[in-house]
């Protein structure tokens, strides 16, 4: 620890901590001549798509099967990233046609899961956490669209592992029930 700040302080990351990292990315794919697309969810895909103003701990975004030498430019995001394998999410299958371009680097673009999607995703845990980013989320949501993309999620429910399938057939009752959502 350091003195007055916590170990939980320590590790905080702001929107400009992000970009700066995805810059410097971009800055080496663009020296080797290579590129890399990046779907982001999250806190941090929160940050960089405006949805809402807060910090974040780490930078969480979905493994598209990239390959060894993608993943040296991955590695430069540094420790506080978690990559989240699609069936251990409830990410909804079609969620790169919703996704928002959020940095449009020279060789590096970076996505961030639509409002929709990202309520979706959250429906995997749905822990305090998760149900205070979903009642700002939602606010501004497209209704039509969450609602296809719960059905979407609920059919591609068994291609999860059970863990997920479980809670997320579990919590998509309450939320349902909660936000008084007509499907």
């Amino acid at each position: 620890m350091n003195g007055k700040y916590s170990e939980l302080e320590l590790s905080r990351m702001t929107l400009d901590d992000i970009k700066f990292k995805l810059k410097i990315i971009d800055s080496a794919l663009n020296s080797d001549k290579k590129s890399l697309e990046i779907y982001v969810l999250g806190g941090s895909g929160a940050l960089l798509a405006g949805y809402f103003s807060r910090y974040t701990h780490d930078i969480d975004y979905i493994d598209i099967d990239y390959k060894a030498w993608q993943g040296r430019y991955l590695d430069l995001l540094g420790t506080q990233t978690d990559i989240l394998e699609f069936t251990h999410t409830s990410v909804p299958t079609r969620y790169k046609e919703r996704a928002l371009l959020v940095f449009n680097g020279e060789n590096l673009n970076v996505y961030v899961l639509s409002k929709e999607d990202m309520i979706v995703s959250k429906l995997c845990r749905y822990v305090e956490k998760d149900q205070n980013d979903i009642r700002v989320l939602i606010k501004s949501a497209d209704m039509q669209k969450l609602i296809l993309c719960l059905m979407e999620m609920e059919k591609d429910i068994n291609n999860r592992i059970p863990r997920i399938k479980e809670n997320f057939l579990r919590n998509v009752k309450i939320f349902i029930k909660e936000h008084n959502i007509k499907i």
